[in-house]
Parts: C-alpha cells; structure tokens; sequence
C-alpha cells in the first residue's frame, strides 16, 4: 500500500493533494513514511520543499 502511494505519487500533479496525504500518513506511521519521504527526495526535487515543509509542521 505504501509502495503503490509512492509509485503514483510520479503521475499526480496537484502538489496540494500530496501534501494533505503526506500529512496524514505521517500521524499513522511516523517512521515509516519518513523512511519514504527521505528516500523519494532523491527522486523528486520538487517535492523536496513541499515534504520538508509537511514533516516540520
């Protein structure tokens, strides 16, 4: 489930919606997603401000 979040997080183009899932997977498994977030920053760089933003809220 974790998996398929972030291999259509490629596809999605409203940054707003990503950050609201972001937020709410963050209060469900704090580590995990972490995990996710910090690896996908590699990938994605305009993401990067947008998910550091999200983690530090």
């Amino acid at each position: 489930m974790l998996i398929l979040f972030f291999h259509t997080l490629n596809s999605i183009q409203n940054f707003s919606t990503i950050l609201l899932i972001i937020n709410v997977k963050c209060i469900i498994k704090t580590q995990n997603i972490y995990i996710y977030i910090f690896k996908y920053f590699v990938v994605c760089k305009e993401l990067e401000l947008l998910i550091w933003i999200t983690i530090n809220m």
